[in-house]
């Protein structure tokens, strides 16, 4: 006799890794900001900061390699990338522009941001709540 293949079925227990994926990236995220690399020196707080241009919305993504990763929707031309990501960040974190400024990187991917007004601990609770 012929063994004949069965058929799973739907209402199984198989786990779905699409919706393991989403539900262990949602749980991680403040684990993982607490690897961004940024120390305090002279009154700011200097991060490191992975900025994406040209992405569909503006967006805080997480923590990528030791940085904060975010999406803005400015091109790379003339600085509106770097214009867009300290507007998006003074935004997101209850600050004025003038609070956030780019120490490093201006032609780069890979910033280095000085902010004013916020310590280590008030930064990752702001990002968390986000």
């Amino acid at each position: 006799m012929e063994d004949k293949p069965q058929k799973l079925n739907p209402k199984s227990k198989i786990p779905n890794p699409k919706i393991q994926s989403a539900n262990s990236k949602s749980t991680s995220l403040a684990g993982r900001l607490s690897t961004i690399e940024m120390r305090e020196q002279g009154g700011t707080l200097l991060i490191r900061v992975r900025v994406q241009p040209k992405a569909s919305a503006d967006a805080i993504v997480g923590a990528r390699a030791g940085a904060l990763k975010i999406r803005v929707a400015a091109a790379p031309e003339n600085g509106r990338a770097n214009r867009a990501a300290i507007e998006f960040l003074a935004g997101s974190l209850g600050l004025r522009k003038s609070d956030i400024t780019i120490v490093s990187g201006g032609h780069s991917r890979d910033k280095l941001f000085s902010i004013r007004g916020l310590k280590r601990d008030e930064l990752l609770h702001r990002l968390e709540s986000l």
